[in-house]
């Protein structure tokens, strides 16, 4: 006798798989919506954290580990996982020398986007200081100067000449919002000058939305999988159901 076991048994595998893709889907598109909520609520704490964060960033020192901290945790709250979909200051070799990004970002087609986190925010806080307007104005002038020298600098690095499936194009992560934004009213052209030099300039909550992008297209890759073993086993089905509709009609005859 024939037993049509495995067959249920392929069946029954099938249809839990596609209930559990569709489940997976729904639950991505719904954590998809909470985290575009939390998008605006992590944006008004960014704000409201800014003055604290202006007295205790006194030293160099401190304001590159503080970036490099904060950028660590956007690209954790953006949902990308260590190692996998993100690495920590790899280090190579470059024409000057040997080259350290902060971070650099695995994308789903297999390339990678490289970030710096940089600092420059020590004229803008003496300017938040004085109470001198001229004195003031001049800071602020040198502020953006200051970043302008941090772009000609990364620029130079041209860390995606290091780096495989990488876009001519590097991340400088500026992690003050207020600094940045004093840095665009001082120099308005400032950032398109920055792209032209491959560099893009970020903010915190602008490169949460850029990783988050990137995590959304890391979910949608994780299904496709997911759907690619559906479809081999529906082959699979499929191929036992012929070989046994072959022996039936062997039966029947």
């Amino acid at each position: 006798p024939i037993s049509l076991d495995p067959l249920f048994k392929k069946l029954t595998k099938l249809d839990k798989q596609v209930r559990d893709i569709e489940t997976k889907r729904e639950g991505a598109y719904r954590s998809l919506e909470k985290e575009l909520e939390q998008l605006g609520k992590f944006q008004l704490q960014l704000q409201q954290t800014t003055h604290g964060l202006e007295n205790a960033l006194k030293s160099s020192s401190s304001r590159g580990r503080w970036g490099e901290i904060k950028l660590k945790n956007i690209i954790e709250l953006a949902g990308l996982q260590e190692h996998i979909d993100f690495i920590e200051q790899t280090t190579t070799h470059g024409e000057d020398g040997i080259i350290r990004p902060d971070m650099i970002v695995n994308l789903p087609n297999g390339g990678t986007i490289i970030i710096d986190s940089k600092a420059p925010l020590k004229a803008y806080l003496d300017a938040n200081e004085t109470k001198d307007n001229e004195k003031a104005n001049q800071l602020l002038s040198d502020h953006s100067k200051s970043m302008r020298q941090f772009v000609k600098s990364l620029s130079q690095k041209a860390y995606w000449s290091q780096f495989e499936n990488s876009p001519d194009l590097v991340v400088m992560f500026i992690p003050l919002e207020s600094a940045l934004y004093a840095s665009f009213e001082q120099d308005k052209n400032l950032f398109d000058d920055a792209l032209k030099s491959k560099v893009l300039i970020v903010s915190a909550v602008s490169l949460l939305a850029l990783l988050k992008a990137i995590a959304y297209g890391w979910m949608q890759v994780k299904l496709d999988e997911n759907t690619q073993r559906i479809a081999d086993e529906g082959r699979l089905v499929y191929d036992r159901f012929v070989k046994f509709y072959g022996l039936f009609e062997d039966i029947g005859k």
